[in-house]
């Protein structure tokens, strides 16, 4: 009598772990990318399991367990996993408004997010808020510098600061009649 019984699960190896910026880089499962042999005849099926997401601090911070199963004719089987690490630490992308001079301090004009260009690597969005003005330079109330500051907060918490330089330089002549 010989029995033929075939109870050894296939060997399975999946992708190597990455690390993207993006949820929109994660890529889609495919098992072309799974290495799988069987020790009778070499062939085994390979199938995606599921996608388990944890450690998510945000939109773009998280980590995905993806498992891949083998599974030979005789019904044997086995599973692998990569795990996606998606961490996003890209600051967002600021430009101010352009420097500007002015005659008078009246002139000087009120900080205006709207005028901030802003962008963000993973989705494009990022809120913008004024920082603070901060004045230098100045010898009289109608000559100084002000330093206006913004700051790009992506959906992770990555900032990034610009600043915009306003000069009030009063040169104009006193009329007199």
């Amino acid at each position: 009598t010989i029995v033929v019984f075939d109870n050894t699960v296939p060997f399975i190896q999946c992708p190597m772990n990455m690390t993207v910026q993006c949820a929109s880089q994660v890529p889609v499962p495919n098992t072309a990318l799974v290495i799988a042999t069987d020790n009778c005849n070499g062939l085994s099926t390979v199938t995606f399991v599921d996608d388990v997401i944890s450690n998510q601090t945000c939109t773009n911070r998280y980590n995905v367990t993806r498992t891949y199963r083998a599974t030979d004719e005789c019904g044997n089987s086995s599973t692998c996993s990569q795990t996606i690490t998606v961490f996003d630490n890209t600051v967002p992308f600021i430009q101010c408004p352009m420097n500007v001079t002015v005659q008078c301090a009246s002139q000087v004009p009120i900080p205006n997010t709207a005028l901030v260009l802003a962008s963000d690597n993973c989705n494009g969005l990022s809120t913008v808020t004024f920082v603070n003005d901060a004045i230098s330079n100045q010898t009289c109330t109608n000559r100084y510098d002000v330093t206006r500051t913004y700051r790009a907060t992506d959906e992770c918490g990555n900032s990034s600061t610009c600043t915009q330089t306003i000069t009030v330089f009063d040169n104009t002549v006193p009329f007199i009649q």
